[in-house]
């Protein structure tokens, strides 16, 4: 029974291909008929509208036009379509909810001082800001305490040398900034000894560690949700609004940071306007440099970002 009920459905296919072969044929000299008709016509037109040059036109047209250059040029404006068709679908996904923005202009107006001005309704000369973040020296992350995640000799290493490199520079900064973690006021003190700038110190919880905001691509499949879970997005953002902007003042300023990596991060990502979901992209070495430049007219630029040239090889780290 089995053998008949196969044999059945074999002949049934077997007609099925046969038929489509035939349709295909007849399909295909049709089209080659219409073809020629239309090249019969084109000699014939040349021939008497013009005589032997007509004639000579006609024929060379009639040799060209194959009915092969005809799908070949209809294939080729189908691919350009489709690459059309991509980009437009690709752009499309990537600005679904406000996510990568395309050829977004500068927004000078960022920090909301563009238009200040003073009493008399001049506008204010500024200064320009100059703003070096500096990541914590490598930790112990194994503790279970926050207090306990304190600074590995390797760690204390990296922070003298990164403050031994601000001595050569030479930068007599207005403030220094820690957070109130112990890894980040560890670091800033050895820095600060080491540039003579110690009495200059504040602690601001605002700069504390933490997941600024969702990211994409996703590293893992969950990430996200220790965005919500931890709720650091507006801390971090109140931290960025409270210290980024313009000078209030004609003389340039400069600051140093000594904070952490996602809020480092998520500072540069912010000042350039990139978008703030790319922060994890980014990787920033233990006491690397990384410097910003604010300018009177709200143009902002990095200078360099984790630099951590100013250490040997194997002092390197990121975890």
């Amino acid at each position: 029974m089995f053998k008949k009920v196969g044999l059945q459905i074999f002949k049934q296919n077997q007609f099925i291909k046969t038929f489509s072969t035939i349709n295909k044929q007849k399909n295909n000299t049709e089209l080659l008929r219409q073809q020629q008709q239309q090249i019969k016509k084109t000699f014939f037109g040349g021939a008497i509208g013009s005589g032997i040059l007509g004639y000579l036109i006609a024929f060379y047209t009639s040799q060209n036009e194959k009915p092969t250059d005809i799908q070949e040029e209809q294939n080729e404006n189908l691919k350009e379509q489709e690459q059309e068709d991509i980009y437009d679908g690709t752009t499309k996904i990537l600005n679904k909810g406000n996510m990568l923005q395309f050829n977004k202009e500068w927004n000078y107006n960022w920090d909301g001082k563009q238009d200040l001005a003073n009493p008399d309704g001049t506008k204010t000369q500024r200064g320009t800001k100059y703003i070096t973040l500096i990541r914590h020296g490598q930790y112990n992350t194994q503790a279970e305490n926050s207090e306990d995640k304190i600074l590995t000799k390797l760690g204390e290493t990296q922070a003298n040398q990164v403050g031994n490199q601000l001595k050569k520079i030479g930068i007599n900064f207005d403030q220094i900034y820690v957070s109130d973690m112990i890894r980040s006021k560890q670091t800033g003190n050895i820095i600060a000894k080491n540039i003579n700038q110690a009495q200059k110190i504040q602690e601001d919880p605002l700069l504390a560690e933490g997941f600024p905001c969702p990211v994409s691509p996703l590293t893992k499949p969950n990430i996200n949700e220790k965005y919500k879970k931890e709720k650091d997005g507006k801390r971090i953002s109140d931290a960025f609004e409270k210290y980024f902007h313009r000078c209030d003042t004609e003389e340039d300023q400069h600051q140093l940071f000594v904070i952490h990596a996602n809020v480092i991060r998520y500072f540069v990502a912010r000042a350039l306007q990139f978008p703030v979901e790319g922060w994890l992209r980014m990787s920033h070495a233990h006491c690397g440099i990384t410097q910003i430049e604010i300018r009177q007219d709200g143009t902002v630029s990095l200078v360099s970002f984790g630099d951590s040239g100013h250490m040997k090889k194997d002092q390197v780290t990121t975890m």
